[in-house]
This record gives C-alpha cells, structure tokens and sequence, in this order.
C-alpha cells in the first residue's frame, strides 16, 4: 500500500489525533500499520532518541515499545532554520526523511506519516508537505476545521499548494464541527468540497474533552510548584473559573471538574473550594484543582489540608490576571498519558471516518 500522508491547513488541527484514530482503525482490520513524523518544531530526547511530542503520544497509543519508535529524521529546535536557509542542502534532508519512513515501513503494510503545522510548513527548506509527500511517494489526506466559507476555502488552498507542488491529495477530513450544526454543515461542506472535485471522507463533530488539559500540563505551562496532588496529575480540566467574588458566590460558579483560579492569599476562597471539593464526591468532584496566584505561599495549616485531602494545588509567580490569561490563549494537545483522550480520538475516527474509503485510495 501507498503511505498515507496527514497534512493540515494549519496548526493544531487534529493531525495527531486522526492518526491515532486511523491507526487503530487499520490494526482492526488486520493490517499492519507503522507510524512516523519526520519533521517537527517540538523535538525531545527520551533514552537518547530524538522524537516528537506527537510521536510519543502514538506510540503510548499503539503500544509500541521504544525500539520501534522512530526517530525524528529533521528535527527543528528553535534556531535551526536559520542556520539550514544559510547552508541549504535539501536532497541531504529529503534522504533523512526517506530513510525514517523506511525504518518506519519494515515488517508494515501500511505506514502513517504525520506532517507539521500546515502543508505550506517547511517551505523555507523545501519541506513542505507537498515535497515530503512526493519524496516517500505517499497519498495525502487533508485534515482542516469545521465550518462552510472560511473551512472549504482553506482546504481548497491547500490542495491546490500540494497538487501545483507535485503530491497527490486523497480526499479532506473536516474537523471540530458543533454538534448543533453538524447536520447542516457536513451536507454543505461536504457539497461545496464536491463542486470543487474534492472527495470528503468524514466530518468530525467539536468534542470538548479533547481540547481540556491535564492538572500535570497546566503546571508545565504556567511554571509553577505542585504543593499536592501529585497522584491526580493526569486528571482532566472541564471549566475554569477566577475566584474574585464572595465565597458563597464563588460556588454557584462550580461546575465538575472546575479549576479554579484564585489569589493565594484569599484565604476565604481557598477553604470555600476545599470545602466544594469534599462535597462533590469520589467519582468527578466539582474542583479539579486550584491555582495560587502571587506567589503567595498559604499557611502550614493550608498546605496540610490540601496534601489531606489530595487536592492538586498550584502555587504561580504570576498575578491572577496574567496566569488566567496564559491559561486561556494556551492551546493543549493530547498528552501520552492521557488514555481517555486517546480513547475519544479512537471512537470518533471509527464513528464518523470512511477508513474503508482511504484506503482503497492507497492500494499499489
């Protein structure tokens, strides 16, 4: 079978997730599927190997072991395009990245390669997705956003980049649709995407859960020091609110799983969000966790409670304007550890994707 190249119309699109979702989706069907990312801006080192943050999310997902993960082959630390646009040698990097789908292609019937940011990405070294996909001579399936106009035009621009560059698009994916308006907008999209010649395999509806982050990945963006709650670092954040109004007010404001953000010494806030969490149950509490704003270190009596009742606590440099702001523009991908995402990222591909569809396309 031809490799299947997922290519996005911009960032954080759901690249990764579809990958999961289509990876499964192929092991069920018996067939021998492998996965790689070539090329990324987010490299890291794990046991001396250099892979992508996506690629560990797969391979938690597949269950691949570490001698089976495939190295990043262009990794792009921050600096490095700048030194390669001065000293190019394309044919040199375009080998690398061959040689990366062929460790990824051995004993697979079927490889997955996930591309970066948007097709146009790489651009500044012959990188594309467009002269990636034409180098492993991959099919490529479009991913973009849900929506009509805005949606149809973005990917009808990206596949013309990547025809007009010499790889040869599928079909598109759209993604993130309401599912009060999924109905209308699959059968228009998918119409106006027709009248254009351009195949849809599948419309995927907006699940929040998978946009919600983790306690352990709102500690890593905001830089702060977890005072308790270790063991629940993997748990999901479902809403948020800022804790500047009156205890008894705050908790009209308490939805499940609700992190709350509050200055650390607004002593009367933080028992008031002790006290909800308590009452919200084992099963899904009302406060996900709390994060103290300032700096502001509360009392021995405090931090004794909050390690008691195994709430995570955050305590941040930032003021509570600044740390709520970070959190809110910051955007949080699936985590390797976050199996019930990668659950949902499975069941949505299985639901609403013509795999069957795709994969006719990649046969030799």
């Amino acid at each position: 079978m031809k490799p299947l190249f997922i290519g996005g119309t911009r960032r954080d699109v759901g690249k990764t997730s579809l990958s999961i979702g289509l990876l499964h989706a192929c092991r069920r069907r018996g067939i021998k599927v492998g996965y790689t990312k070539p090329l990324g801006q987010r490299p890291k080192t794990v046991d001396g190997r250099t892979l992508h943050e996506d690629a560990l999310v797969v391979s938690e997902a597949m269950g691949l072991s570490k001698d089976h993960q495939v190295e990043m082959a262009v990794p792009l630390p921050r600096g490095r395009v700048g030194k390669e646009v001065h000293d190019l040698h394309t044919d040199d990097l375009l080998a690398k990245v061959r040689q990366a789908y062929e460790g990824a292609r051995q004993d697979h019937d079927l490889v997955i390669v996930e591309g970066m940011g948007h097709v146009g990405m790489g651009s500044c070294l012959k990188l594309s997705a467009a002269e990636v996909a034409r180098e492993i001579d991959a099919k490529v399936l479009l991913i973009g956003g849900g929506g009509i106009g805005q949606a149809i035009d973005n990917l009808s621009l990206s596949w013309d980049f990547l025809r007009f560059r010499g790889a040869d698009p599928i079909g598109v994916i759209l993604n993130k649709v309401w599912p009060q308006k999924y109905s209308y907008i699959k059968e228009t999209a998918t119409r106006g995407l027709a009248n254009l010649d351009i195949r849809t395999f599948g419309v995927l509806p907006f699940e929040e859960q998978l946009s919600n982050p983790t306690i352990r990945q709102v500690h890593e963006l905001l830089d702060g020091e977890l005072l308790s709650g270790w063991e629940h670092e993997h748990d999901l954040v479902e809403n948020t609110i800022i804790a500047a109004m009156a205890p008894e007010r705050m908790i009209d404001y308490l939805k499940p799983s609700t992190l709350v953000i509050v200055p650390g010494d607004n002593r009367a806030n933080i028992l008031a969000s002790l006290k909800a969490h308590m009452l919200g149950g084992s099963d899904r509490r009302l406060v996900a966790g709390l994060i103290l704003t300032g700096d502001l270190r509360p009392d021995d009596a405090c931090v004794a409670m909050f390690k008691e009742l195994r709430v995570p606590v955050i305590l941040v440099p930032d003021d509570t304007y600044t740390a709520a702001s970070t959190f809110h523009a910051a955007t949080f991908k699936i985590d390797p550890n976050d199996k019930q995402k990668i659950e949902w990222a499975i069941c949505l591909v299985a639901e609403y994707i013509d795999v069957d569809g795709i994969l006719e396309q990649l046969a030799d």
